[in-house]
């Protein structure tokens, strides 16, 4: 009988094991970007718990946003600096197709424990915000060419009023030693009067660049990365926080309090190398001051929560990157 009662408790631990493997692999699959109404089902039945409250209505809001961010990061991440009529469609009906599904799924979840959730395209249609991919893809100074002459312009805009998110510099060169001779990125609030969050690069030493952010209250932070010189390159993410791939100070600072601002480049010819970014609105208009590309910017998706106690609708706003 021992042994009986010895291979049953195999048997038993065994199973948990197989159980506790099924259930890392759950998770795993949920960790996808692709977006499927079978994972977003297990992401819903986390809110069950919870009571029927304000809470819950912003906690089911934050999760949906999360999720379609996701998913647009992966349908038009790498989109073609100029797209197709036909590429273009092709991408928004890969968006599309992710959006009703889930918003029949979360219908359909909420509405079993007397909650009315939709997700919807905007009533007026406008689901996709048209943007414009303003780069240069090729090693040269972050000055602008004159189009009447062809001299560069050391400072000069970029575009005016936008939202700005991917916002990627790879750092080649620089010549500037002291702040008021550095490459300056200026992030300008749109009045006359408003803040501005400025990040600014110069030498520190033969060596050494400093990366220095400056906040419309006063604030400063910096930090340091060895002196691009031609070999040694330092790539800068703006959302991420990151220069050279890793946690910068000055750049994590950053977090401007409006949403629209004018996107200024200063003492473009101190420095050398690439850039990327994408703002919101298209190369032919008045905002954009520059060469661009047409892109897909982001999306806006009504979001309605109702229940007993509570009624919640708002707009989200699916820009992934976006320096806010």
């Amino acid at each position: 009988m021992a042994g009986v009662v010895l291979d049953t408790a195999r048997d038993d631990r065994a199973q948990l094991l197989l159980a506790g493997a099924f259930v890392l692999a759950v998770g795993l699959i949920g960790l996808t970007l692709v977006l499927t109404s079978s994972t977003y089902t297990a992401t819903l039945a986390s809110h069950d718990n919870q009571v029927v409250r304000g809470s819950d209505a912003v906690a089911v809001r934050d999760t949906v946003e999360a999720d379609l961010t996701d998913q647009f990061d992966e349908v038009f991440d790498g989109q073609p600096g100029a797209p197709s009529s036909s590429v273009e469609t092709n991408l928004k009906t890969q968006f599309r197709e992710t959006l009703y599904p889930l918003g029949n799924e979360t219908g359909t979840h909420h509405a079993r424990h007397g909650r009315l959730v939709n997700v919807t395209a905007p009533p007026s249609g406008g689901l996709f915000v048209e943007g414009s991919r303003i780069k240069q893809s090729s090693t040269d100074r972050f000055a602008e060419p004159n189009s009447l002459t062809g001299v560069l312009i050391d400072d000069w805009t970029a575009a005016e009023d936008v939202e700005l998110r991917n916002a990627t510099f790879k750092i080649e060169s620089l010549t500037a030693t002291s702040p008021a001779t550095g490459f300056t990125l200026r992030l300008d609030s749109p009045e006359s009067s408003g803040p501005e969050w400025t990040i600014t690069l110069y030498q520190t030493g033969s060596s050494t660049m400093e990366i220095r952010t400056e906040g419309p209250d006063g604030g400063d932070w910096t930090c340091t990365r060895p002196r691009p010189d031609g070999t040694t390159n330092v790539f800068l993410d703006l959302d991420a926080g990151t220069a050279g791939g890793t946690h910068c100070r000055a750049l994590a600072a950053l977090e401007p309090d409006w949403n629209k601002y004018d996107v200024e480049f200063v003492n473009g010819n101190t420095v050398s190398g690439k850039y990327w970014m994408i703002v919101d609105a298209p190369p032919s208009s008045s905002k954009v001051m520059t060469d661009a590309n047409r892109v897909v910017y982001g999306a806006q998706v009504r979001y309605r929560y109702h229940s007993a106690t509570v009624s919640y609708e708002t707009d989200l706003e699916v820009a992934p990157e976006e320096i806010t």
